[in-house]
């Protein structure tokens, strides 16, 4: 019977034991330092509205820039519109690094920010006065602002880092989710800023040499938001970085910050790069695709386009909001990830052009009376249309639900991943990635087109979102934050 009671209790002590050992790994050993710092919302908060007017220098012009370039010079082609868009891909590749090292050297989010703003100040203004030059010294002087523009929205990678190292594990979520919604809500509103001034008409009016119309009148009030956006960081702003874990606070706790998993890098990477290629892709073939299919005026397709922007910018803040505020915080990650990578499968599927849809839409022109496809493209001539609803749907979303998913959980598990560290230029590489990929996809998007039509662009999209639902299944065991190691006291010295 002694025997028995002996057994029972090395019982329960196991369990008491095993008990305590799971409360132990529940909690993390950074928790302890963290416990008495607290997240500087007002910081963030600006931040946020610094990505906001960052993510508005590059799509204020995304639905009338096709229009702007013709208005230029009546030669213009939409490759050319490709590499247009392609030039702000190419100013954030160089730039985005650039800006994170000055932030991991100097840890200064101030100036970074104010440098940036001006130069795509600078860029605005160049770019509404390219019809000072008609022809093609106009059309370089749009490529050299989009230019411009790119290199002055990277610093995105200083707002980027700060909002994941100034934040707290527990608030990285909404932190991140915050940022999300800023780019998102910019990426909508800003062709709703330019469709704001479609009643300006193509001529405008003038003011001595200087025209307002309704493809320029915008870029001219994103100079005045760029000058202010500057101010407000001057007067304003006052950095924290309570989510940094530095050298001396290691050593005093004797913690170690593992290295990160490469893997786990590159599938956040992945995520995020992905989701910047499809939003950029639909964004620059959104003009063409909807005068092609639907007949659209170039005042029309600014308006409407602007619209579903705007429905989209309502959904994707109401997404962010439902994601950082709710319960659905807790929800894991990586089933986010695939959640909204499936949405974009699901639109990508719905807007391929089905032979059961209306068409083809050359037939269309003559059925109907409807100027479809008023550029000439040979696959006009078999392609079928997509349904206006279905482009609605498509539209809405892509940019309002499944973007905000991807983009809202990649980017806060890479911040996790990375760990309590500086992380400028790491965030500032993965935004280069991210920037580099949309360089080479919008030129191949309009490519793609112009010669073959969109459902070859709906396939290459496709291509992307399967790969990435198959990279976070593969890579689910190791997408999980990072977790500092406690040393002894003598393994440290």
């Amino acid at each position: 019977m002694s025997q028995s009671s002996r057994s029972f209790d090395k019982t329960n002590e196991y369990e008491r034991e095993s008990l305590l050992n799971l409360n132990e790994q529940s909690r993390r050993p950074e928790d302890a330092i963290f416990e008495n710092r607290k997240t500087d919302w007002k910081s963030m908060w600006i931040i946020a509205v610094m990505q906001f007017v960052c993510a508005l220098q590059i799509s204020v012009h995304s639905m009338s820039m096709w229009p702007y370039l013709l208005d230029i010079d009546k030669e213009a082609t939409t490759s050319f519109l490709g590499w247009a868009g392609a030039m702000n891909c190419l100013g954030n590749t160089v730039s985005l690094p650039l800006f994170g090292l000055w932030n991991q050297k100097s840890m200064s989010v101030k100036w970074p920010g104010i440098c940036g703003m001006l130069i795509a100040g600078f860029s605005q203004l160049l770019y509404s006065s390219a019809y000072l030059s008609p022809g093609s010294n106009g059309l370089v002087i749009v490529l050299v602002s989009r230019l411009l523009t790119g290199l002055g929205v990277g610093n995105m990678a200083v707002f980027r880092t700060y909002a994941a190292t100034a934040s707290l594990p527990k608030d990285r979520m909404k932190a991140i989710s915050m940022q999300t919604a800023s780019i998102i809500t910019g990426f909508s509103v800003g062709p709703v800023i330019s469709a704001a001034f479609t009643f300006l008409g193509s001529h405008g009016i003038r003011i001595g040499v200087l025209r307002f119309s309704m493809y320029n009148t915008a870029g001219f009030a994103m100079v005045i938001l760029c000058i202010a956006s500057c101010i407000a960081l001057l007067i304003w702003f006052n950095e924290s970085y309570v989510g940094i874990l530095g050298k001396s606070v290691l050593e005093s706790d004797n913690f170690v910050i593992p290295r990160y998993n490469v893997f786990a890098l590159f599938v956040c990477g992945y995520s995020c790069t992905i989701a910047t290629v499809l939003a950029s892709g639909i964004a620059i073939m959104s003009s063409p695709l909807t005068q092609a299919l639907y007949g659209w005026s170039h005042a029309e397709l600014i308006t409407y386009n602007g619209i579903l922007n705007a429905i989209s910018c309502l959904v994707s803040i109401l997404t962010s909001v439902v994601l950082s505020m709710t319960l659905l915080q807790h929800l894991d990650k990586r089933v986010q990830i695939l959640i909204g990578s499936v949405v974009f499968l699901v639109s990508q599927v719905l807007m391929w052009p089905w032979s059961f849809y209306p068409g083809p839409l050359r037939s269309n022109t003559t059925e109907n009376g409807l100027d479809m496809c008023p550029v000439h493209y040979e696959w006009c001539e078999h392609t079928h249309q997509s349904p206006h609803l279905v482009y609605i749907l498509y539209a809405v979303l892509f940019m309002g639900v499944a973007f905000a998913l991807v983009e809202n959980a990649a980017g806060s598990l890479l911040s996790e991943v990375i760990g309590p560290r500086k992380q400028g230029l790491i965030q500032g590489i993965f935004g280069s990635a991210s920037s580099l990929a949309p360089f080479f996809s919008t030129l191949a998007v309009m490519n793609l087109f112009s010669e073959f039509g969109y459902g070859y662009v709906i396939l290459l999209q496709a291509t992307f979102t399967i790969v990435e639902i198959v990279l976070v299944i593969l890579g689910w065991s190791q997408l999980v934050p990072v977790k500092l190691k406690v040393v002894e006291k003598s393994d440290s010295n």
